[in-house]
C-alpha cells in the first residue's frame, strides 16, 4: 500500500513537471513568435508608408485643377 501512494505521488509530481515545461515551451515558442514579428515588420513599415505616400502625391498631380 505504501508502494502505491508513493508512485502516486511521484506520478503527480512528474505530471505537474510536465505541464510546468510544457508552459515553458508554449511561452518561449510565443516569445520566438514575437520577436520575429518585431524583426519583420518594423523595415516593412517604411516601404508601406514611402509607397502610400508616393500614391497619394501621383494621384494628386493627376488631378485636375479646380
Amino acid at each position: 500500500m505504501d508502494a502505491m501512494k508513493v508512485f502516486g505521488k511521484e506520478a503527480n509530481a512528474w505530471r505537474r513537471i510536465n505541464k510546468f515545461c510544457l508552459c515553458l515551451t508554449v511561452l518561449r515558442f510565443i516569445s520566438n513568435q514575437q520577436n520575429f514579428i518585431s524583426r519583420r515588420i518594423p523595415p516593412l513599415i517604411p516601404t508601406i508608408y514611402s509607397s502610400i505616400e508616393s500614391e497619394v502625391l501621383s494621384s494628386f498631380a493627376r488631378s485636375p485643377d479646380v
